[in-house]
């Protein structure tokens, strides 16, 4: 594949999910785009729009997201050129490595080396010597890459050893560091380490280094690279004849500055404890620091003023001279405690946090200066980011008014950019986001990594312009909500569904919609089945954000705009969040809300925070069955017949026996079924089995003393207790006007209306059919196998006979199925799910013409 070229919307404000509706022949794209262009198959547009009276809600704006390179948790992204590269995904490509200029617009794949949608991993890039350095796959081989950021300026420097010993998948590539005039790789196999030539043109092994795992590369200057090996500090320039081992503390190594061309240290070794050493990459040079005691305590932080480090050891501040090793203290600076951090502004400036205070250090000697006291949270303290030219960003974990702060080491330059709750629940830059190394470009932007504890790492930039804080995240408006979970509200005024969340591919939400692209919108976790109505408010069971499987009761008025929890639901419930069901049922008696928990067992709640109860009285209730509501009682499928329940949550009769897996009822007339099939008036003594029906999955109660059931596969009607079949061999049944839509295996789609006890065929075999208005709906062909045959797997229309069924048109022009499923009708229009070639599976509302 080619770079990708593919619009990307612009800004989101906070929260905010933005809706693409699809028309014929045009239609809105999302803010400032006018419209869609003509649609002549190019990248920006379909080849053709849907059919005739189909829109497509683009619900779900996925981000590309945040490839991280290696388990050492380096930093994915890298600036160049005025640019940011990162390793990054999207619905179209595998993993490859992509640019960002700070702009939705502008960010973009920027090199392919695996084509199609094969993975790359593109390992963390390197800025160095003019040029970007990457590991990656090109499908069948890795290599390192180097680039001028393009993709014509990109060629492999050489291949990379496969196999065992050598690289079997990205998790291999540790990292790519220079070491001197020469660019290397570190492996996390046998051969740990390889290297460049000086023209870095070509690769070849550093046999110097052992055939053992390298701990860790400690940091790189301008004419050598240090590494960590066995516990033993080696220094390489990437020959064999310019790497050595050092003297040095043998253990780990926790934190280094590099001055100029020395490197201040910090290491564990035993017997010795935690202690300081200074090295100008040669082992005459390479001493320990005296006048620093070692102890129990490593380097926490170290920053350069000036011509000294500050470093923060053990509850204490020190100034030391690499040059001399002399060692000071910084006057004027509070006693450190556990709050206490350094960041660097300038090499002659830096920050001391600690508690709520911002202080400056800076001069020869080196001195601290309060500039400021952030306004937070009692409990909050002040945490360090980044640095950028100067610049520092650091922020404060205050729970509820967390802020992003920029400081140049003055008082009047230091000033909040935003809330980080401003950002909203899609971009929130966490703890672990934020702590993780970002990358910078001058002081009006940073390049980051939003995440929550339910979304994919997405790579995000900040912008800090007139005074205000906002983050624009990669778009992808190819990705699929992929909606299911649709219940209707009584009364028309809605309906919620489940489909993926902006933020998420994994984890899903609930989607209120009130038919219309405007009025569709996330309101929470995703629900596990039907909302029930309670007096003025409709009640739903929800995953919660308390936890993985947690569940609550949460309820609202309206339109879902004041949704909020009643209770948890700490029983034997079990919601996945990533709504893989919606069968719990869900039905109001009385003044209760009646609910099954992931046991089928039964509870209730009045809609206060202290009202619920398991309503043992009613035992197990059979999973994902139907439930009924007849005047004052409540009718519940159970493994041992039809429980007829009261308002109190008493059982007051047992209905029939067996099984039962399907209830209907209509004009008075019940009928259910499961082992066997019986009809009832409600009572005890009006129930009577019906033979010679069995295995029922089905029921359809058409009218007084009528109706239909499926079981074995063969279709029944009812005529008051009699039985007769109609048609065997039957895949899916559905109710149309005073009959059935019957879809048969080998004797494709039939309708059976009125009196009539032959059905008639109106159309080969299709699936999934529903009812809308007074028209059968359905999708041509077996729902399994599509042969590409022209209407296949879109959307046709019957009226019952032959003559009036017909295709509606094409939602995907040419062979390729939409792969569409009814999800249930709200007021005038049909929902479906369906796959559309500029959004991927999206909700789609259809109005018959």
């Amino acid at each position: 594949m080619t770079l990708l070229n593919r619009r990307l919307v612009g800004i989101l404000g906070a929260g905010t999910l933005a809706l693409a509706l699809v028309r014929c022949g045009g239609g809105s794209d999302g803010p400032g785009n006018p419209g869609t262009p003509p649609r002549d198959g190019g990248p920006d547009g379909d080849s053709l729009g849907p059919a005739a009276g189909f829109e497509v809600f683009d619900l779900n704006v996925r981000k590309a997201r945040s490839v991280h390179a290696t388990a050492r948790d380096i930093p994915s992204a890298t600036a160049f050129r005025g640019k940011i590269y990162f390793s990054g995904s999207d619905h179209d490509h595998g993993a490859e490595l992509w640019v960002s200029d700070g702009t939705a617009e502008g960010t973009k794949l920027a090199i392919e080396t695996a084509p199609g949608t094969a993975d790359a991993w593109p390992s963390a890039p390197l800025a160095a010597f003019d040029s970007i350095f990457f590991s990656a796959s090109d499908g069948t081989t890795w290599n390192l890459y180097r680039s001028d950021g393009t993709q014509g300026g990109t060629r492999i420097v050489g291949a990379l050893p496969t196999g065992i010993p050598g690289v079997t998948s990205y998790a291999d590539i540790e990292q790519t560091f220079v070491a001197g005039e020469r660019v290397c790789v570190l492996l996390g196999a046998a051969s740990p380490v390889w290297c460049t030539d000086s023209a870095r043109s070509s690769l070849s092994h550093l046999t110097a280094i052992p055939n053992a795992p390298v701990d860790e590369v400690v940091v790189s200057t301008a004419s050598y690279a240090l590494l960590r090996v066995n516990g033993n500090i080696v220094r390489t320039d990437g020959t064999d004849a310019g790497t050595t081992t050092l003297p040095g503390p043998t253990g780990s190594l926790l934190r280094s500055l590099v001055m100029n061309d020395r490197v201040i240290l910090s290491g564990y070794a035993s017997g010795v404890g935690y202690s300081v050493w200074v090295t100008d990459g040669t082992a005459a040079g390479t001493r320990k620091v005296d006048g620093i005691p070692a102890g129990s305590r490593e380097l926490e932080y170290a920053v350069r003023v000036g011509n000294s480090a500050v470093l923060s050891i053990d509850g204490k501040l020190y100034v030391l001279d690499p040059a001399t090793l002399t060692v000071s203290s910084v006057s004027g600076a509070p006693t450190p405690d556990w709050t206490t951090k350094l960041l660097s502004v300038t090499d002659s400036r830096a920050l001391l946090l600690q508690g709520k205070d911002v202080w400056a250090i800076e001069g020869e000697p080196a001195a601290a200066k309060k500039i400021a006291t952030i306004p937070t949270d009692p409990y909050a303290v002040l945490q360090p980011w980044t640095q950028a030219p100067g610049a520092a960003f650091f922020w404060d974990d205050d729970i509820n008014e967390g802020k992003v702060w920029r400081s140049d080491g003055t008082a009047e330059g230091t000033v909040a950019l935003g809330t980080m709750a401003s950002l909203g629940p899609a971009r929130y830059p966490t703890d672990t986001a934020l702590t993780r190394a970002p990358a910078v470009m001058g002081p009006d932007w940073i390049f980051f990594v939003c995440e929550n504890e339910t979304s994919w790492p997405t790579p995000c930039a900040m912008k800090f312009a007139d005074g205000k804080l906002t983050v624009i995240p990669v778009e992808d408006r190819t990705a699929p909500s992929d909606p299911t979970g649709f219940f209707p509200l009584e009364g028309g005024s809605g309906a919620v569904f489940a489909a993926n969340a902006s933020f998420s591919l994994q984890y899903r939400q609930s989607w209120f919609t009130d038919g219309t692209r405007a009025g569709t919108r996330s309101i929470g976790p995703v629900h596990m089945g039907p909302p029930a109505k309670l007096g003025d408010r409709y009640f739903i069971v929800r995953a919660s954000g308390n936890g993985w499987g947690k569940c609550e009761l949460a309820s609202w008025r309206g339109q879902a705009t004041d949704i909020a929890t009643v209770h948890p639901l700490e029983l034997d419930f079990l919601c996945d969040p990533t709504g893989g069901r919606f069968d719990l049922p869900m039905m109001a008696l009385g003044q209760r809300v009646f609910f099954a928990d992931a046991n089928e067992e039964v509870h209730s709640s009045d809609g206060t925070p202290s009202g619920q109860r398991k309503e043992v009285a009613i035992g197990r209730v059979t999973e994902g069955a139907r439930w009924i509501v007849r005047g004052d009682a409540l009718y519940l499928p159970t493994p041992n017949g039809l429980a007829r329940i009261d308002a109190n949550g008493q059982v007051v009769a047992k209905l029939g026996s067996g099984r039962v897996t399907a209830v209907d009822e209509a004009s008075g007339y019940l009928v259910f079924g499961g082992e066997r099939l019986f009809v009832s008036d409600g009572t005890p003594g009006g129930t009577v089995q019906v033979s010679p029906a069995s295995n029922v999955t089905r029921v359809h109660a058409t009218g007084p003393h009528r109706a239909f059931a499926l079981g074995n596969k063969i279709v029944y009607r009812l005529d008051g207790t009699t039985a007769f079949q109609i048609v065997s061999d039957v895949e899916a049944i559905v109710p149309f006007r005073d009959g059935l839509a019957i879809d048969t295996f080998n004797h494709g789609l039939q309708v059976v209306l009125g009196n009539a006890n032959v059905p008639i065929e109106i159309a080969p075999r299709s699936n999934d059919l529903f009812v809308h208005g007074d028209r059968l709906h359905f999708v041509r062909g077996d729902g399994l196998a599509w042969s590409g045959a022209p209407g296949e797997g879109e959307p046709w229309v019957s009226d019952g006979t032959p003559a009036g069924t017909r295709a509606l048109g094409e939602i995907v022009p040419g062979p390729a199925s939409p792969r569409i499923r009814w999800l249930g009708n709200l007021n005038d229009a049909a929902f479906l799910a369906a796959d559309t070639e500029r959004h991927g599976r999206e909700l789609v509302r259809f109005a018959s013409p």
